[in-house]
């Protein structure tokens, strides 16, 4: 069988997989169904443990170096400032939000996994199934192993695959809920002609919420939620342009520069979650795992954290008494109490996510006076009487549980094996 973990999908999940693997002086081979590297912005907040966690294969302080790092986000209620919330005080090494478009962050990802020697990178080849492969060890017990199945007709056996193909890619386990979101958002990116440097903003209105970030190279991102008509309108350039000024000036009052945005989309929330996170030497891990709203930045976040548990399960196995996972043991027990530990850990850690995400999204777009006003009321007294590390601690992910993995805290693994 061969030796290297397959990751299927190369995202930010599955290259810091390939890298955390990498770390641990342990092979891995990427199959990545595109041609070549996706270049949209997408996603772009970077929480302090995902740095930390890319910290272990020396990349955590290298990206913020490329990126905006957010230490205050103001909030205002109908364009009144309602608090602020500051990211100074919280416990961690990153105390701020690293904006960074995910493309940029999976450049970096590349190129490091590329430096290693130990991760072969595969574009244009596709998965098309993955599967338990029947196998044994030397002493007659069972042992992992998984077969991938490739589009050209290829098989390839390896002792473990991690399936970190999104939320449109292969899935590796049935479905076990999905939900759809009646909300509507538009993005558009915008030169920051209004200076408002590295503070983010939050307007909620009683017709609906603005979000604003800083991006690299004196760029700002605005997400606009779409009401009535809007949210079912086709749209083109023009009409995505009319849109997105439209509603930051009637909303936060800020008058956006004239053309065309930069880039941007638009996009209707969901939220999936599969029937299994882990079975028989097979891990999913990120967006095709669970997918959940993007407000609050949540999603890539969570799979940056599967991949660093997944990485320190195999890493304990493959550095068994034979140095690969032949025995379905390890110092961190066997195979299957580590999956179930895997499942049970990255299960609700997700939960927890994605209900974080419902709640700020269902938060930040109650319409009409009353609602408004109530939820304006709600807002301004949280940021005036709860503690402010307490909040910032949140809205940075410190406080979800599974943020860290607990065997990278408490075992021999990743951080101190030789490279």
């Amino acid at each position: 069988m061969d030796r290297d973990v397959i990751i299927v999908g190369a995202g930010p999940t599955g290259l810091t997989l390939a890298n955390l693997l990498a770390a641990a002086g342990i092979r891995s081979t990427v199959y990545e169904a595109k041609s070549a590297p996706d270049t949209r912005m997408r996603a772009i907040g970077v929480t302090p443990p995902s740095l930390e966690i890319l910290d272990r294969c020396d990349l955590g302080t290298a990206l913020t170096r490329h990126g905006v790092a957010v230490r205050r986000a103001e909030v205002y209620g109908d364009r009144r400032l309602l608090g602020t919330v500051s990211f100074d005080s919280i416990r961690s090494d990153y105390p701020f939000i690293l904006s960074l478009p995910q493309f940029r962050i999976e450049q970096s990802l590349r190129e490091a996994a590329k430096a290693s020697k130990l991760v072969r990178l595969n574009y244009g080849v596709e998965v098309v199934a993955v599967e338990p492969a029947a196998s044994s060890s030397a002493n007659g017990g069972a042992r992992p192993g998984v077969t991938v199945r490739l589009r050209d007709g290829r098989s390839v056996n390896a002792p473990f695959a991690c399936v970190c193909s999104g939320t449109a890619g292969l899935r590796p386990f049935p479905l076990k809920r999905r939900r759809h979101y009646r909300r509507s958002f538009l993005i558009g990116d915008y030169p920051d002609t209004g200076k408002l440097g590295d503070v983010a903003r939050l307007y909620f209105s009683r017709n609906g919420s603005v979000e604003s970030f800083p991006l690299p190279d004196g760029m700002r991102r605005w997400i606009v939620q779409l009401t009535g008509r809007a949210s079912q309108t086709v749209l083109d350039d023009a009409t995505v342009s009319a849109m997105l000024t439209t509603y930051v000036n009637m909303r936060a009052g800020i008058r956006l520069p004239a053309g065309l945005p930069h880039w941007w989309s638009r996009f209707r929330p969901g939220r999936h979650e599969l029937a299994y996170f882990a079975r028989s030497g097979l891990f999913a891990l990120g967006d095709v795992a669970h997918s959940m709203s993007p407000i609050g930045g949540q999603g890539m976040n969570t799979g940056i954290a599967d991949a660093e548990l997944a990485a320190d399960l195999i890493a304990g196995w493959q550095s068994g008494p034979n140095g690969r996972a032949d025995t379905g043991e390890s110092p961190l027990g066997d195979v299957g109490s580590g999956l179930r530990m895997y499942e049970t850990v990255r299960r609700k850690a997700a939960r927890s996510a994605a209900r974080r995400a419902a709640a700020s999204m269902f938060i930040g777009t109650i319409g009409g006076v009353a609602g408004s006003a109530l939820r304006n009321a709600l807002l301004r007294a949280a940021l005036t009487f709860i503690p402010g590390r307490a909040i910032a601690s949140h809205f940075a992910m410190l406080t979800l549980p599974g943020h860290r993995s607990p065997i990278s805290l408490t075992a021999d693994t990743i951080s101190s094996r030789p490279k």
